[in-house]
């Protein structure tokens, strides 16, 4: 069984045929035959043209898609974005900018469901059967006027708009009713 901290990890671009890349494949074949574990990272692409035993652990960057690529004295670090915060390789949030951002995010998430609303309700009343609706509407609208024209034509023939306007003297009407009969 092998020592479980003699671990050696090699980072490289890819393992296309190559100088550097064939050394990489054989230091890796010779640490395996002195026990340690290898791990080859691979960080741009995931091309192999060189047979490697089964023991050798190949990642590739692209199988953490949530982690950052980081540069420290010469050597790549990948890390989570918490992992490079806390080495100060990011600068770090101050919790009110969280608290800023997520109240941001709140509001965004508010304006998209008022603005979803609001297009659903304009598709109705873009849609054939408002626009129905509102014909018939139209409609009865300008029947109502005509019926309104009709009615102030009586009120002024036989002079009733003292009884209909807005001036109305209920007094006046009653009196002259009484002194007619």
């Amino acid at each position: 069984m092998k020592d479980q901290h003699k671990h050696v990890m090699f980072v490289y671009d890819s393992l296309r045929i190559g100088g550097c890349e064939r050394v990489i494949t054989v230091l890796a074949k010779e640490f395996l035959a002195k026990g340690y574990r290898v791990t080859i990272f691979l960080i741009k692409k995931n091309i192999i043209e060189y047979d490697l035993p089964k023991d050798v652990e190949i990642i590739t960057f692209q199988d953490y898609p949530d982690r950052l690529l980081l540069e420290r004295h010469g050597l790549p670090i990948c890390l989570d974005a918490k992992g490079a915060e806390l080495m100060g390789m990011l600068p770090r949030r101050d919790t009110r900018d969280t608290e800023r951002l997520d109240a941001a995010k709140g509001l965004i998430n508010e304006l998209k469901a008022e603005i979803a609303s609001l297009r659903e309700e304009l598709s109705y009343y873009r849609s054939p059967k408002f626009q129905m609706k509102l014909h018939k509407i139209e409609k009865e609208n300008g029947d109502l006027r005509d019926k309104l024209r009709v009615y102030n034509a009586i009120i002024d023939r036989y002079d009733l708009g003292r009884f209909f306007g807005k001036n109305r003297d209920m007094g006046h009407s009653k009196k002259a009713a009484q002194h007619e009969r």
